[in-house]
């Protein structure tokens, strides 16, 4: 199942320029339930964006300094059962 990593919807005037500032996982890497994905660059702060599932990042649409709008899909988190089982491992270890 591929989930969408969307630019939140933000109460910031319109016609801002919002830029995507950079990924903090590649593609085909595990990225993991509310840790920080993405990073977008408003006009006056930066703004992290967290993984909104635990899973591999199967695409992304979006590079660094590319401008992005709310609602945009920035990239795809494919969610598949071995990386739910390696997350699921890890916790029951600690």
């Amino acid at each position: 199942m591929l989930i969408e990593v969307t630019m939140p919807e933000l109460d910031l005037p319109a016609g801002a320029d919002w830029r995507l500032s950079a990924w903090f996982v590649s593609e085909g890497e595990v990225v993991y339930e509310a840790e920080p994905l993405v990073e977008i660059m408003l006009p006056a702060a930066a703004l992290e964006l967290p993984a909104p599932i635990t899973g591999r990042l199967a695409r992304i649409d979006v590079y660094p300094d590319d401008p992005v709008r709310p609602g945009q899909v920035l990239g795809l988190i494919e969610v598949c059962s071995e990386v739910l089982r390696t997350h699921s491992g890890a916790a029951d270890g600690l």
